[in-house]
């Protein structure tokens, strides 16, 4: 591009996904010199990307009145052109699956001139095309699984704070970085709280950066992954990340003790990192061990946090054993709740006296495990609050 014999009247333009990993002796000055990025189309991009790989369909009739194309870029949140293109044909796959004919041998049926591809078909299309900038739907779904349990009003107003926070990264022009820590002990619902804050928030970004998804990963590979998802978050207007288990993720065992400083540095760099212009990010972080944290200055990167606390009273108790229908009748829950005071579980009034202190997951399997005998369901389910050693 630059050598001893000059060409004349030449324009080179170069494309690439990963500016990164480009050589910086092919970014001078006289080589490919001017950079420009190309963000994700907006709504009003979407608009006219879905306009033009629709103009065919819409030409030769065979898109159906009740698609609705500013609905479609209303949904189509964190698409890039090629996933846009790529959503339009699944659609028209569906709409021609309608006049495949169903037999031994594949076939077009004679009403094929009629097919028209409509509304249903997109929105088929949009459960099986995915953004690779978008939400992390089915693990946010499996760590929420079993819902969310309002067994005090502290979990309402954790939620109501999580509203707040999504609120405040949304609209607030002096914070584009907002990051929380959940942290309580095991089995509390921590994660599931922060998936739920997440999937509220309706962003069109959303990770779970999880220990499980890095299972045999070296230090290395594992701080490249964190990377990658603070990365990608960055191509977006809004995101949200969820970082589980931070003391996991930083391979923390108190004999020692030990963990991974690099990780550490990584999650500590990233978590205080502001996006780039116009672009803002939620960072809600969950832990088990707050103390430790502090000891690592881990703690101290967090805008704020929120404790979330097992359940210690038999009323929080009774909420859950209402919630899940683990008695046929209130009478049945009640008298179960009588014999787990007569145990020594305190009452249902006196939080400060209860031996009670277990978390809400551990709880639900526990209420489960006592559920496969209908006979004796209440002694079942004391037996193992008093295994706990409580």
């Amino acid at each position: 591009m630059d050598g001893v014999d000059q060409l004349n009247n030449i324009l080179i333009i170069g494309m690439t996904n990963r500016l990164d990993m480009i050589d910086e002796a092919l970014l001078r000055p006289g080589r490919l010199e001017v950079h420009m990025e190309i963000s994700l189309p907006d709504e009003k991009g979407r608009i006219q990307i879905i306009t033009i790989h629709t103009s065919k369909m819409r030409q030769n009739g065979i898109m159906d009145h009740d698609v609705d194309i500013m609905e479609l870029a209303a949904l189509t949140k964190n698409f890039s052109g090629a996933e846009i293109a790529g959503l339009v044909k699944s659609a028209t796959s569906f709409a021609f699956s309608r006049h495949v004919k169903v037999g031994t041998l594949a076939g077009i049926s004679d009403d094929v001139e009629n097919m028209r591809v409509n509304r249903s078909d997109f929105m088929n299309a949009l459960e099986e095309v995915t953004p690779a900038f978008g939400v992390a739907k089915e693990e946010l779904e499996q760590v929420v699984q079993n819902g969310i349990i309002h067994h005090g009003a502290v979990v309402d107003e954790i939620l109501r704070s999580g509203e707040l926070f999504v609120d405040q990264v949304r609209s607030s022009t002096r914070t584009p970085l907002v990051s929380v820590l959940l942290h309580g002990p095991p089995g509390s619902g921590k994660t599931a709280l922060a998936a739920t804050i997440a999937q509220a928030s309706q962003y069109p970004f959303m990770k779970l950066l999880t220990p499980d998804s890095m299972v045999g990963f070296s230090e290395a590979q594992k701080v490249a992954a964190i990377a990658k998802i603070f990365q990608d978050s960055y191509k977006s207007p809004l995101s949200v990340i969820v970082v589980d288990n931070l003391e996991r993720l930083l391979d923390f065992t108190p004999i020692g003790p030990r963990f991974s400083n690099s990780v550490l540095q990584t999650l500590m760099v990233l978590l205080a990192r502001r996006p780039p212009k116009d672009r803002r990010l939620l960072i809600i972080a969950t832990s088990s061990l707050r103390p430790v944290l502090t000891d690592l200055g881990l703690s101290e990167i967090f805008d704020a946090e929120l404790r979330v606390p097992p359940i210690t009273s038999l009323r929080a108790l009774e909420i859950v054993l209402k919630e899940v229908a683990l008695f046929p009748s209130s009478d049945d829950r009640r008298q179960a709740v009588a014999m787990l005071a007569q145990a020594g579980f305190g009452n249902s009034e006196e939080e400060e006296t209860s031996r009670l202190n277990v978390g809400v997951k551990k709880l639900l399997s526990m209420v489960e495990m006592a559920r496969q005998e209908p006979e004796a369901t209440a002694e079942r389910l004391t037996n193992a609050l008093m295994g706990l050693g409580m």
